[in-house]
């Protein structure tokens, strides 16, 4: 969790509880967990994701341009500090910068009044571009999501990785983390987001059991579907 900086290729992929218990046969002989599975089970992440007022930075990442940013702040089970976060795609390439601030410093960014400084030259860095983001499009936390996850690294190549997500729930009036969760999620009951994502080929171990399970990709996004629901009336709570 401490990588900073990155570029991948990244697949979902939404698959029902018998394909999910059916694939974790095989990627449990050839991964291993990630070091937030304590005693290999799911941990819990919070999100909240920040948007103009006028939804300007989803609203373009649903029409799927070549290019698209989100700007969030990210928290994992038992850290007292986030990750603020801007993830871009461009032309299918998914490239995430991220720095890890307390509350008072992320308040500071998003304010606008100081800036942190950091000893390291990437993070203040990335901290300079969160702010031209900021600058540009005025951003505030616009809609919590959170949901828990089992995640696996590769054991041959910890740039190969592999995420369910389930009881991904989302709120645009509660901003707060740390808040309790709890139905209705932003998939049906028994369905899990599958995520894969690589710097390289997928092994061809995966791609077998993906094809015997009738496992096809998706373009479900967590922020894009909450969005369209919002659209829709379907208010989150």
């Amino acid at each position: 969790m401490a990588i900073k900086s990155f570029r991948r290729i990244e697949k979902k992929y939404i698959i029902n509880s018998y394909q999910k218990n059916e694939l974790l046969k095989v990627v449990m002989k050839h991964m291993e967990f990630d070091p937030y599975c304590i005693d290999c089970k799911t941990y819990h992440i919070q999100n909240l994701y920040l948007d103009t007022e006028n939804n300007s930075l989803i609203s373009h990442s649903i029409r799927k341009p070549s290019y698209k940013e989100k700007l969030r702040l990210r928290k994992y089970t038992g850290m007292n500090k986030l990750f603020f976060e801007i993830k871009k795609k461009i032309n299918g390439v998914v490239g995430k910068r991220r720095v890890l601030l307390t509350p008072e410093e992320v308040n500071q960014l998003i304010e606008g009044n100081t800036l942190p400084v950091k000893e390291s030259y990437i993070d203040n860095q990335i901290i300079h571009e969160i702010k031209y983001i900021l600058e540009n499009y005025p951003c505030s936390p616009k809609v919590y999501i959170a949901y828990d996850r089992l995640g696996f690294f590769d054991k041959n190549n910890k740039e190969f990785r592999l995420t369910f997500d389930e009881k991904i729930y989302s709120s645009r009036t509660n901003l707060e983390f740390d808040q309790e969760v709890h139905p209705p999620y932003l998939l049906p009951e028994g369905y899990s987001l599958l995520e894969i994502k690589s710097t390289v080929n997928f092994p061809l171990w995966l791609v077998n059991k993906l094809n015997e399970l009738n496992i096809f990709s998706s373009t479900f996004s967590k922020y894009g579907t909450e969005y369209k629901n919002y659209l829709r009336g379907e208010m989150s709570l």
